[in-house]
């Protein structure tokens, strides 16, 4: 028997969370946590209300580490570890508002998570778009 994509997508998800250490939080139990939550990882079940659709929802991105390009002059150079390329990598970085049984929030959903969601990669929207001029 053949797994469906919700099957798949589903256990994709349960590996996010359970094998990776992610930990299971409410919005407000989250927002109560006083710690810095940068680098941990959680895992919030809410329900998406509406993307944030007044700025743009992916990035050009440094080949190296994924992090945003920054184009002065014709040059684009990675704004975190400074590599110069002239390769063009788009990620997202799609913001939600959601809620759950708890509260509301304002969650960024980086590349993988909102490539899930939309259901194709960020190079495919912008291709869609008809290409974007970063010069």
């Amino acid at each position: 028997m053949a797994l469906s994509d919700f099957d798949y997508e589903y256990l994709q998800i349960y590996e996010d969370v359970f094998c990776k250490g992610a930990q299971v939080l409410t919005i407000d139990q989250l927002k109560e946590k006083k710690e810095d939550y940068k680098d941990s990882k959680y895992w919030i079940e809410a329900e998406i209300l509406r993307v944030d659709t007044n700025k743009k929802f992916w990035y050009l991105a440094c080949q190296a580490c994924a992090k945003k390009v920054e184009v002065v002059e014709g040059i684009r150079t990675c704004s975190h570890c400074g590599v110069i390329t002239d390769m063009d990598i788009y990620k997202y970085n799609v913001e939600v508002f959601v809620v759950d049984q708890t509260g509301n929030a304002k969650f960024g959903l980086w590349d993988e998570a909102s490539r899930r969601l939309i259901g194709q990669s960020a190079e495919a929207v912008v291709a869609l778009e008809g290409g974007v001029s970063v010069v």
